[in-house]
């Protein structure tokens, strides 16, 4: 393949926008997350969500620019004197650090997800089966990660509910903004 076209340049771009606002629209959870937790705990849990969130979103973004960075240059076709095997070389590499930012991200997701179902349980804002659910999740997310790539999605799923859920929550006035 020609992996030097425009249409796979244009595409690699676009993906890698589209993951930067997703990191920002994820910090910007962490943060309201990060205010939950350290109302409802000032224990070693609720300092290892920002922490544990941190690592995640940094070391998914690096293993997304990572994946895509051999998608850039220009000059590896056979027509403009490049190597394909270099190229096809240099994507197996990256693709190998690639998949272990991503198990990085995996075990700090992992982390993240069970330190807040802990806070967010002793707080009173989770049944005990939803923490117990959410840690086996984390388990899997952390462990799966290294192995397959879909698990993190367990992340990002959890992700989406925690923040449907606090929006609930907050709603209904179960939960109020830090002072």
């Amino acid at each position: 393949q020609n992996f030097a076209s425009e249409d796979y340049q244009s595409t690699a771009g676009f993906a890698f926008i589209l993951i930067l606002l997703s990191a920002l629209c994820f910090l910007w959870f962490l943060a309201d997350l990060t205010a939950t937790m350290r109302s409802l705990s000032q224990g070693m849990f609720a300092s290892l969500v920002p922490t544990a969130g941190v690592v995640f979103i940094t070391a998914f973004v690096a293993a997304a620019a990572t994946v895509l960075t051999p998608l850039f240059p220009i000059g590896h076709s056979p027509l403009e004197g490049g190597d394909p095997k270099t190229a096809a070389t240099a994507y197996i590499f990256f693709t190998g650090i690639a998949l272990g930012l991503l198990g990085l991200a995996g075990i700090a997701g992992a982390l993240l997800m069970s330190a807040a179902a802990t806070v967010a349980h002793r707080g009173g804002l989770l049944a005990r089966w939803a923490e117990v659910l959410i840690v086996v999740g984390a388990v899997i997310a952390a462990i799966g990660t290294w192995i397959f790539f879909f698990p993190i999605l367990l992340v990002v799923l959890w992700v989406l509910v925690a923040s449907v859920r606090r929006t609930i929550a907050h709603r209904r006035g179960v939960l109020h903004p830090l002072p």
